[in-house]
């Protein structure tokens, strides 16, 4: 197992504990659950250093305070010295105290400016951001919606996504109402999102389906984390999912796919000149043309009965998949 696949497993656990917590379970389950996060790490084999156990650890604050276990949050964020998971810790805490207002969010922005070490300050603004769009003391603007977070560990992945779950929830917030009659695509653009590559594809297509429905958000999340956030995994869902529920199989969708993947979308939509037009002339003798044929192949979408007027050198092609 992967650190990454380690982090991911424990954002599982973590998730369900909030989820047994606001549906009252019955205590076993949840210290079951708890057990089950502590002793993932040591079960896993992973080497971890020091920094990477304060990460894990600090993943666990939001879960206490849900519980209502002040002193245990408390204990965590002291036993912490990596500087952004204390920094995220403390804030968690302040924002459970209601303590999250416009002048604390001046002395945070201050602190990082002044002391947070250079490599930890990008994720910890997106933190900042995070704890406006959450907090209740003081209205939102569409301004706030905006955020951008760089970085290429799964730390800032994942804080993304947090983000992009809040603006999302802060739509619904009385101040912000009047853009709920926004398209999909507009409120998706106007909502900010990560810049680094792969996470950039992977948040993007995450928002995007999370305006729909958040629930296929999370199982897309849950599926592209077991394919290691491959962009091609992420992808192939989205390809899949649009095939199960046409809320998705739009331009706004289809826009989103790298030049394979709507090459595959035409195909699947009858559009097969057009696709082998493509292929043919974009795709021939670089990485996308053998997976293009072996998918013209292999789908079961392509009706091979119906007679194509496509032109000389693509109905070789297709005579060649026929």
């Amino acid at each position: 197992m992967t650190l990454d696949a380690l982090i991911t497993a424990q954002n599982n656990i973590k998730n369900s504990l909030i989820i047994l917590q606001s549906q009252n379970a019955d205590q076993t389950q949840i210290n079951l659950a708890r057990n089950e996060y502590r002793s993932c790490a040591k079960s896993s084999g992973v080497r971890l250093t020091s920094a990477d156990k304060d990460f894990l650890a600090s993943q666990l604050i939001d879960v206490y305070l849900e519980l209502g276990e002040i002193d245990q949050a408390r204990a965590t964020i002291q036993s912490i010295k990596s500087p952004y998971p204390k920094f995220a810790g403390v804030l968690s805490l302040q924002r459970n105290q209601g303590k999250v207002d416009r002048a604390y969010i001046q002395r945070m922005k201050e602190f990082v400016r002044t002391t947070m070490p250079r490599e930890y300050a990008s994720l910890a603004y997106a933190r900042l951001q995070l704890e406006i769009l959450s907090q209740t003391k003081f209205p939102l603007t569409k301004d706030n919606l905006e955020f951008s977070v760089t970085g290429d560990d799964l730390g800032s992945l994942l804080i993304a996504i947090e983000l992009v779950d809040a603006a999302i929830e802060g739509l619904k917030r009385p101040e912000l109402r009047s853009l709920g009659n926004w398209s999909t695509k507009k409120k998706s653009r106007y909502i900010g999102g990560h810049t680094s590559a792969p996470f950039s594809t992977i948040v993007d297509i995450y928002k995007a389906v999370a305006l729909v429905d958040h629930s296929d958000a999370k199982k897309f999340l849950m599926a592209v984390a077991l394919k290691n956030y491959e962009k091609s995994a992420a992808y192939e869902y989205l390809f899949d999912l649009q095939q199960s529920n046409p809320a998705y199989d739009t331009r706004f969708f289809n826009n989103m796919f790298n030049p394979l993947y709507r090459v595959k979308a035409l195909a699947r939509k009858g559009e097969l000149c057009r696709a082998v037009e493509i292929i043919f002339n974009d795709f021939q003798g670089g990485p996308n043309y053998p997976l293009a044929i072996e998918f013209l192949i292999g789908s079961p979408s392509i009706d091979r009965k119906r007679k194509y007027d496509c032109g000389d050198a693509e109905l070789e092609m297709l005579l060649g998949v026929s």
